[in-house]
């Protein structure tokens, strides 16, 4: 939903009050906006739509096939990051390694902030942190699929 306010009044409410009045023989009165919040609201609808119609485009490989959005290995498991680097039993081995590699650094929180990011992790050891997240990456040969 929009977060946009105007002259006191959330844009939700405008707009299902406009959409009550409409299915109603009643007269509407026009609302005039602020320039400004008229650019917001076109903005909004125009990236809303660009997403909607963008979304096909991007299941869709160079081939003409669409992505399966799911594990291959899982099947029924909607293949996501956390999937694929915290779940998959097909790169339990691997993930041990890491996790192991990862404790011999200190590190001892395995979540995807810690892996991607190295968020939380001292300056010093964010590169090797990193480092062993793209060894993991090649080690499973996933990379091509991110």
């Amino acid at each position: 939903m929009w977060d946009i306010t105007f002259s006191g009044i959330r844009a939700n409410e405008v707009v299902d009050a406009a959409a009550k009045m409409a299915l109603t023989d009643h007269n509407i009165t026009l609302l005039t906006l602020p320039i400004s919040t008229s650019e917001r609201l076109i903005a909004h609808t125009r990236q809303s739509i660009w997403n909607e119609s963008l979304t096909p485009v991007l299941q869709t490989t160079s081939m003409g096939q669409y992505h399966n959005p799911y594990c291959p290995w899982c099947i029924s498991i909607p293949e996501t990051m956390n999937h694929f680097m915290l779940e998959c039993p097909r790169f339990h081995s691997h993930r041990v390694v890491l996790q192991k590699q990862l404790c011999a650094l200190g590190v001892t929180t395995f979540d995807l902030p810690t892996l991607l990011g190295a968020t939380g992790i001292d300056s010093s050891r964010q590169s090797a942190v990193l480092c062993l997240t793209c060894a993991f990456l090649n080690k499973t040969n996933q990379l091509q699929r991110l």
